[in-house]
């Protein structure tokens, strides 16, 4: 615009602000730039015109599009060929943790391509080089078996999800087409001379073999042959040698990651983030995750031997004769749920994608294996059988239907199994399918069973140290010590819980198979359902007697109508807990006369010498006892939320303020302050109810503590204290007005 055209320059205010008039100098600028100046660059493409009439397309601003990416073959020309020993550790580390996310369900793209020695296959068979170099190369072309063989034997599987191994992520590049060349044969040993590069190699090797003999024929072998044992040796070997990668140039490492073009793919790579190698706590986490690769592959190994040992086409008088149909044939049945054992899974599982079957994931304690564990806790299977599914989408199935369709795809026709001879046959066969599953599935609670001792004698040590603390609260509301075991009654409370889970845990697994352990069940159940009860009582008369005692301070406010209605909502709730609990004791001893009686008549019954007259039974025991509401599984324990708990309230539970400075930081300051400006103190921790209570048991502490750092700094007024019975279910908490 010309200049006489321009506006007027708005007036000058009283702070004599100055305008300057920059319309000349923008409009020599607007001249300075050349016609279709965009379409000239050198980096303008025809792709890159047409999403440019997008309005407001970033580059119509920027005069042109990004640089293209170099392909493998430039950017090798500016990648050193002998490798230092440092700069190889930092890629195999790094390697390391993209081969532990393949596994987890990462693409090839997004994966092990990212680095260029698996992309190029000339760069992979260096022979020229240095010792490093090739160790480099031997872990990557052992890299490219291990996942081309592990994408094979799930496809061969037929069990998979849609998303997983698509067509997409197998055209990526010749590295992979080289891999499907060289077939089952793996690369020739070569030694290497640096022992943390030795390591790594030793490590993709031992997985390699792990991964060839489950890929081997079903009956030839039943184990790994000591490869995952091999594969931990190498991890822990990893763990001593760890060390500071200073030795080592990241900026050579970064180059061999860097994003380029693939002449075989239509996609770009996509840059991994950075993780893995950088510090030690992040390989030491890429080394677990690798560890809990080969847990699972030894699950599959434990899997594949159960039912290795079934043989549907048994002769013996249990199975019904079934003369229009070939013994033999039926064992088809046996080598497709063989087939279907061969390692489709999940990381959430215990494994990666070759570890432990999704159609199986009812082995687990959670998620989908309910529906197979309310099937297990059945008497009889009947139509149960028919409606418990494995798998999911299109390939999902019932075990009733996979064993028909296996029958009849031997050869038998379709009369054969719609007859009852047939169908018996064939829920027979789904019946040693499920057995064999629960057999797994309580070596899974197994596990779990040996983890709780350890967390009952952590929960020991709570109950003491909420102990001490309340004997300091009861000292800040100046009331006996025995008058203020909130805390403890609460950690009590929880120990019985975590009890009567690992009686449970007994039940579920059948360790229970005498009458006189069914003695012991019983009376060990009513006394924990006792000590409840006795504790409710407790830590009712408890919150009574704190609300009446808080009432009584000389300045305590006036009890509103919202807070008896909260006091009477709280005595019917605890009146219905103490009914619940009556109800669970009658319960408990109806059921005991009831299998007492039972266990009597069968011993009147049997015949004379015999002593398992209990045992006999003791699986159609265990399940109906289990399906009791008190039995139900254990519910998910977080480990990591309770143990920063316990550290804390171990290492100060001897010195109060010092625990309190740890628990809420300069709490203590901010009251000494208020105290100092002569206000009152504002509430230090105060926040709504959490449906976690492990962090409400923390709130509880942090909040008694916060009164005790109030009463030990002598404030005049004395401190004010109120109630709030919101921040957990059962106990209140003392907070400073």
């Amino acid at each position: 615009m010309a200049a006489s055209d321009a506006p007027p320059p708005p007036p000058v205010d009283e702070e004599d602000e100055r305008w300057v008039d920059v319309t000349e100098d923008v409009a020599g600028v607007a001249a300075s730039l050349d016609v279709d100046e965009l379409l000239r660059a050198p980096t303008f493409s025809l792709y890159d015109s047409m999403s440019a009439l997008e309005l407001m397309d970033p580059k119509m601003d920027a005069l042109g599009s990004e640089p293209p990416q170099r392909s493998v073959a430039e950017l090798l020309k500016d990648l050193p060929v002998d490798l230092a020993p440092g700069p190889a550790i930092i890629i195999l580390d790094r390697l390391l943790a993209l081969e532990v996310s393949y596994h987890g369900g990462a693409s090839l793209h997004d994966s092990i391509l990212e680095c260029v020695a698996l992309r190029d296959p000339a760069t992979a068979a260096l022979s020229d080089a240095s010792p490093a170099s090739k160790a480099v190369a031997q872990a990557a072309n052992l890299t490219l078996w291990v996942c081309e063989a592990a994408r094979e034997i799930v496809v061969a599987a037929d069990i998979f999800e849609e998303e997983d191994f698509a067509t997409s992520t197998t055209k990526v590049s010749k590295a992979v087409e080289e891999a499907r060349r060289r077939g089952r044969a793996l690369p020739v040993d070569e030694s290497v001379e640096d022992a943390r590069l030795q390591a790594h190699v030793a490590l993709r090797r031992s997985l390699a073999e792990a991964v060839a003999r489950l890929g081997a024929e079903r009956h030839a072998l039943q184990d790994d042959g000591g490869a995952t044992d091999r594969a931990r040796n190498a991890l822990d070997q990893l763990d001593a040698l760890d060390a500071d990668h200073s030795d080592g140039d990241a900026t050579i490492a970064d180059a061999w990651f860097a994003t380029c073009r693939d002449e075989h793919a239509t996609t770009r790579g996509v840059s991994p983030p950075q993780g893995g190698w950088a510090s030690s706590d992040e390989r030491k986490a890429t080394r677990d995750a690798c560890r809990q690769l080969l847990r699972g592959l030894d699950r599959v190994w434990d899997l594949r031997r159960c039912l290795a040992s079934l043989r549907f086409s048994d002769e013996s008088t249990e199975l019904p004769a079934l003369p229009s149909v070939d013994a033999r044939r039926c064992e088809h049945a046996h080598s497709r749920l063989l087939r279907l054992c061969l390692n489709v899974g999940h990381q959430s599982r215990g494994g990666g994608r070759f570890v432990l079957p999704r159609s199986f994931a009812a082995l687990e304690l959670g998620g989908a294996g309910a529906p197979l564990r309310k099937l297990l806790n059945q008497d009889d299977f009947g139509a149960e059988a028919s409606a418990t599914r494995l798998g999911r989408g299109p390939k999902k199935a019932s075990v009733f239907g996979v064993v028909v369709d296996s029958i009849v795809s031997g050869g038998a026709p379709n009369c054969v199994v719609q007859c009852r001879a047939g169908a018996e046959f064939a829920s027979r066969a789904s019946l040693r399918v499920l057995h064999v599953l629960r057999a797994v599935a309580s070596a899974n609670r197994a596990r779990l069973r040996q983890q709780l001792p350890g967390l009952l004698l952590d929960w020991a040590q709570l109950v003491e140290d909420a102990r001490r603390a309340d004997m300091r609260c009861a000292e800040a509301l100046r009331l006996p010590n025995e008058h203020a075991r909130y805390l403890g009654t609460w950690a009590l409370k929880y120990s019985l819980l975590l009890m009567e889970r690992t009686l449970a845990l007994d039940v579920s697994l059948e360790l229970v198979v005498t009458p006189s352990d069914l003695e012991h069940v019983f009376w060990y159940r009513e006394y924990l359902l006792a000590a409840r009860s006795t504790l409710a009582q407790d830590a009712r008369r408890q919150r009574v007697l704190l609300r009446d005692s808080l009432a009584e301070q000389p300045d305590a406010p006036r009890i509103t109508e919202e807070e008896r209605r909260l006091d009477a909502l709280a005595d019917a709730r605890d009146a219905a807990l103490e009914a619940s609990l009556r109800g669970a004791r009658c319960l408990c001893r109806a059921t005991h006369l009831v299998c007492a009686a039972r266990a009597a008549r069968d011993a009147a019954t049997s015949d004379g010498g015999q002593t398992y007259v209990y045992a006999s039974r003791r699986t159609r025991f265990a399940k109906r006892f289990s399906a009791f509401a008190c039995f139900a599984e254990p519910a998910p324990i977080q480990y990591e939320a309770y143990e920063s708990i316990s550290l804390k309230q171990r290492a100060a539970c001897d010195d109060i303020p010092t625990a309190a400075a740890k628990f809420f930081g300069d709490a203590a300051q901010l009251v000494d302050h208020a105290i100092k400006l002569g206000k009152t103190a504002e509430p230090v921790l105060y926040s709504t109810a959490d449906a976690d209570d492990l962090v409400a048991l923390k709130r509880v502490a942090v909040s008694n503590r916060v009164g005790l750092a109030r009463a030990d700094a002598d404030a005049d007024p004395p401190p004010k204290f109120a109630l709030d019975l919101a921040a957990h279910e059962d106990f209140p908490v003392v907070k400073g007005l």
